[in-house]
């Protein structure tokens, strides 16, 4: 085993932190964006953003998931570390330019994407500062602490430039520029600091051929998630209008801000997991597998109940009058928060550590095809509450394949006791939050900062009385914590 392995929970409080700046990023960025740009402005740059974000899968070509598992096995060893590195990202670049050129050719003969071609070219530069970031080498490494300080940083940049350029409703290419920025720009530092990871000098007798078996498996697992992950905003964007793609992309940001906060658990795990299997220490993947299945549950149950009472406020705030339509979308598409999830327990942090990424591939594809097929039906009649269903739907498929597939391992846990407790809890919970809604409270931001703070305490008095591990867990910690702030006083 590794010498000095890094605390999993300091990795998760650390990487805790930037995904809650994530959150919070587009939350205060939207309020004031909407109010500007109009449903028609943020449409235009979200469709932009879907499209490009088929063309970053292509670039990626299944490398930043493959490249922390690879990585994180030899990462105690530089120069073995530095041959994988190296051979990645030749591949990686490799890929970036056939992206390019793809893309290049699309906005040539598609007229939708010719019509907003120096909106899409701009955006395109995700493709390239998500390649030469090379994220997945310091996600393998564990450097949580440097990637959260750097996306800070570019984060207050972003947020700042925001209001000096972003002035009248036409300055979307400002707010695309200003997305980049906050997302990848800071990839640049990574660029140059790989080298007090690994060698930037060539190594030479590169073996590409290793590779290409198990990335071009991800890659087409990566490329089905793309499929149904933004296929509902591009096919709203051709079949509909910039406005509908601007209601529902508001709709949907909550629900992927809080997914991404209940999953950045997943996130350090992968590196950890992988060396787990690498070193035979099958029983401590087993533990770390419930615990995390047990923390998914805990944090997603609470979170869909609280968005689904307040969603009319929270859209209030997020885009105001004018987005007031986003309120049954975001309703309808908060079960998402849960299977999307599981989903990324399952597939990611499980079956691809165990080397069994193409059984993740498979549930990908089916929900694929049924994201698609249900888009086609759907968004014709219902439009973005079309595109809302079709998405849980094909989640929910995905979740369901991934969770037959790893039922034994996960089995016992999904069906144990101690899931009722959050169940219980959760039910109580929404109890409490109908409760509050009805208070006569005139300020939207009083309401959910007294709505949070009530519906938080009843879920974990609820869970206390219940004696869950998890709650139990954090006291210990806090209360430990404050003894010895006593003693060193």
């Amino acid at each position: 085993m590794e010498k000095k392995q890094k605390s999993i929970k300091l990795n998760f409080i650390i990487n805790g932190l930037r995904i809650i700046l994530n959150m919070f990023f587009p939350i205060i960025v939207l309020p004031y964006a909407s109010r500007i740009l109009m449903p028609e402005g943020i449409g235009r740059v979200d469709f932009a953003s879907s499209v490009i974000s088929y063309f970053i899968m292509l670039a990626s070509l299944g490398i930043p998931l493959y490249g922390i598992r690879e990585c994180a096995k030899v990462r105690d060893d530089r120069e073995k570390l530095t041959k994988v590195a190296q051979e990645l990202f030749i591949l990686n670049m490799l890929w970036t330019l056939v992206a390019y050129v793809i893309l290049a050719a699309c906005i040539a003969f598609v007229p939708k994407l010719y019509q907003e071609k120096e909106l899409i070219m701009l955006t395109s530069l995700s493709i390239l500062f998500t390649t030469l970031g090379v994220e997945w080498l310091y996600q393998a490494k564990e450097e949580y602490l440097y990637i959260t300080v750097r996306s800070v940083i570019f984060k207050l940049i972003s947020l700042g430039t925001l209001f000096l350029l972003v002035r009248t409703e036409n300055d979307y290419m400002f707010y695309a520029l200003i997305l980049i920025i906050s997302s990848v720009g800071s990839n640049i530092l990574n660029a140059i600091n790989a080298r007090k990871i690994v060698s930037l000098r060539p190594v030479g007798n590169y073996d590409f051929k290793r590779h290409m078996k198990p990335i071009l498996t991800l890659f087409a697992m990566n490329l089905a998630i793309s499929i149904y992950a933004n296929l509902d905003t591009v096919m709203l964007g051709f079949l509909t209008d910039d406005r509908e793609v601007g209601l529902y992309s508001t709709s949907i940001k909550v629900s992927r801000a809080v997914i991404t906060l209940v999953t950045s658990l997943g996130t350090v795990l992968l590196p950890r997991l992988s060396y787990f299997i690498e070193h035979s220490a099958r029983e401590e993947f087993k533990r770390v597998v419930s615990k995390a299945l047990y923390f998914i549950v805990f944090a997603a149950l609470p979170s869909m109940v609280f968005l689904y009472v307040f969603a009319d406020k929270i859209i209030d705030i997020m885009g105001g009058d004018l987005f007031a339509e986003s309120t049954i979308t975001m309703r309808i598409l908060l079960p998402i928060v849960l299977i999307i999830s599981l989903s990324n327990l399952i597939g990611i942090q499980i079956l691809i550590p165990l080397g069994k990424e193409k059984l993740t591939m498979y549930s990908v594809m089916g929900g694929a095809v049924v994201n698609f097929t249900l888009n086609m039906l759907l968004i014709p009649i219902f439009a973005r509450n079309g595109a809302a269903v079709a998405s849980v739907i094909a989640e929910s498929v995905v979740t369901l394949i991934q969770m037959i597939f790893t039922w034994q391992l996960v089995g016992k846990t999904f069906l144990s006791k101690g899931m009722l407790k959050y169940i219980g809890a959760s039910l109580v919970m929404a109890i409490v939050a109908y409760a509050v809604s009805y208070l006569p409270i005139g300020n939207v931001f009083v309401m959910l900062f007294a709505a949070a703070g009530l519906t938080g305490a009843a879920y974990l008095l609820v869970l206390l009385l219940f004696k869950d591990e998890i709650v139990y867990d954090v006291i210990k910690k806090v209360a430990g914590r404050v003894g010895f702030i006593k003693k060193t006083v």
